[in-house]
């Protein structure tokens, strides 16, 4: 869960800094409808751009990975995602997808010349703040989101309050309507009417955005326990890889405090 972060945290003084999160909550009914509502949302917006990438990127390079519009990929009404395969294997599919890598270590100086507001410093490095990938955050949503309907559609408790949903489903409208994908979508002609099936159009790369994503790593793992359990949230950023070089401080501090 991305917004696990806190624009209070401050940098380390030798010693710890909670972090104190909290989703807002609200007082939601949960019907039928809404069920269903959300679940053609959510499938609408996977089958409308995977990944969210965009038929037509602006001109050039993203400003920030340099990724460029390379990719062939079709529509497809079905995915290991949905409707291939079993439900189980829909569910390894997508938790196969992981965020972690979506959160990022970068230069103070670097974000600011590219007009991106301050964050929270960086436990291992002062000059680094703390930034997550507007990618992965919807992509956390769209796994959040069917961890959700799956739940419900099981007749089991649901992990997560219905307001996160109403804020992940808000989240993606946002980018949607931001990206104002003017591409046409042909129709007649496709099995069961969807628009567009089997239509080629230009996408980014998203293994290209891990890689640079990589580069960039606030050795961060989403550890679900430990707000539960009373534990400090700085334990998420303990995840330095070989060759890190924040992995020394890391792991000194951690043998500081036990």
């Amino acid at each position: 869960m991305i917004e696990r972060l806190d624009d209070e945290m401050l940098p380390l003084t030798g010693e710890e800094h909670p972090v104190n999160r909290h989703w807002p909550c609200y007082r939601v009914t949960v019907t039928p409808n809404m069920i269903a509502m959300l679940i053609l949302l959510c499938l609408s917006v996977v089958l409308h751009g995977l990944f969210f990438t965009q038929s037509h990127c602006p001109s050039g390079r993203s400003g920030f990975a340099h990724l460029s519009a390379t990719l062939s990929v079709p529509w497809v009404s079905k995915s290991i995602y949905f409707g291939e395969g079993t439900e189980e294997d829909a569910d390894r599919a997508w938790d196969a997808i992981s965020i972690n890598n979506g959160t990022l270590a970068l230069d103070s100086v670097y974000v600011q010349g590219k007009g991106i507001p301050h964050a929270q410093p960086f436990p291992w490095d002062g000059s680094k703040e703390i930034y997550v990938l507007n990618g992965y955050h919807g992509m956390h949503c769209l796994k959040t989101l069917r961890t959700w309907i799956r739940q419900v559609d099981q007749g089991i408790p649901t992990t997560q309050p219905a307001g996160h949903m109403l804020h992940c489903l808000d989240a993606l409208r946002q980018d949607v309507q931001c990206y104002a994908d003017d591409t046409p979508r042909y129709t007649g002609f496709q099995e069961q009417g969807r628009s567009g099936t089997g239509q080629v159009r230009k996408c980014r790369d998203w293994n290209q955005m891990e890689i640079w994503a990589q580069q960039h790593t606030a050795c961060w793992r989403y550890m679900p326990e430990l707000e539960r359990e009373g534990r400090s949230m700085l334990e998420e950023y303990r995840f330095c890889p070989d060759g890190s070089p924040y992995k020394e401080k890391m792991e000194e501090y951690f043998r500081n405090v036990g």
